[in-house]
């Protein structure tokens, strides 16, 4: 440590690396319980950042320094009153020393995104769209057209014949729909969803909704088709290969917030046990 007197006589100190390495190990021992955001119950992440995280290769990293941005002034509060109450008076005259000390307490701070994402969910829906005819009704009634063709056999084993059938007799509001699944993810389901996303596949299990429904007119069939058993879907061209007649089929899967456009929830109001968790 070295001792430095200015013009007026007062003394400050220059404290070595060595000796700040210590210092910052005291300090950060001393308030280990500190050195901690703590989320209140009613602290959510929005549905659009959950959608963002879930969706963009980047979006979890973009999330957490818009939060870190959200909450700079607190934590810049919080990291000097530490620092205040933890120094002496000698190592309080030391800026550099004090410097130091801010950047690596802003490293160390933990902003606890586990109990975040515990308070955080969303009502998602995967719409599937086709290069072919795009879910035209009448047709699908008289079980003809390529998007029926498709449904059923891609589907098959997934939705029973009948349930479709009967989702397609029930459907009024327009002459077009897409079949839609719906759920909510929640808490670490948000990640592991992002996970499965962003290797390209998402997995539907036993006992998820779904039905024919249109979000730009806000309308469907009776949205009461359950999976038998999971899927899993792939996220951009999902071939159809089991037919050679079909090998230009493709569906399109998009995942979209179902508040999007007139979502299902707006159009049905369903109780909030038919949203089940993904996982």
């Amino acid at each position: 440590m070295e001792t430095i007197k200015t013009m007026k006589e007062e003394i400050s100190y220059k404290f070595n690396e060595e000796e700040r390495q210590e210092i910052l190990k005291r300090v950060l021992g001393d308030n280990k319980f500190s050195l901690f955001t703590y989320w209140d119950y009613r602290d959510k992440l929005s549905e659009e950042q959950i959608l963002k995280i879930i969706t963009e290769e980047d979006g979890l990293s973009d999330i957490e320094d818009e939060i870190y941005e959200n909450n700079f002034d607190y934590i810049e509060d919080e990291i000097l009153s530490i620092i205040n109450q933890s120094l002496s008076e000698e190592e309080e005259t030391d800026e550099e020393l004090k410097e130091f000390l801010r950047d690596e307490i802003k490293y160390n701070w933990n902003f606890n995104f586990e109990d975040l994402f515990k308070n955080s969910s969303c009502r998602l829906r995967i719409d599937l769209e086709t290069n072919e005819d795009f879910g035209f009704i009448p047709s699908m009634r008289e079980k003809t057209g390529e998007y029926y063709k498709l449904l059923k056999q891609r589907f098959k084993g997934v939705i029973t014949e009948t349930d479709l059938n009967d989702e397609i007799n029930e459907f009024v509001g327009s002459d077009y729909g897409k079949l839609s699944f719906f759920f909510k993810v929640s808490g670490e389901n948000i990640l592991k969803l992002r996970e499965e996303y962003q290797k390209g596949q998402i997995t539907l299990k036993k006992g998820l909704g779904c039905g024919l429904f249109n979000n730009y007119l806000g309308c469907g069939g009776i949205l009461e088709i359950k999976t038998i058993k999971p899927i899993k879907l792939n996220i951009k061209n999902w071939t159809n290969k089991r037919n050679p007649e079909y090998n230009n089929g493709y569906y399109n899967l998009s995942l979209n917030l179902d508040k999007v456009s007139y979502g299902i929830q707006e159009t049905y109001y369903l109780t909030e046990e038919c949203w089940r968790e993904l996982y």
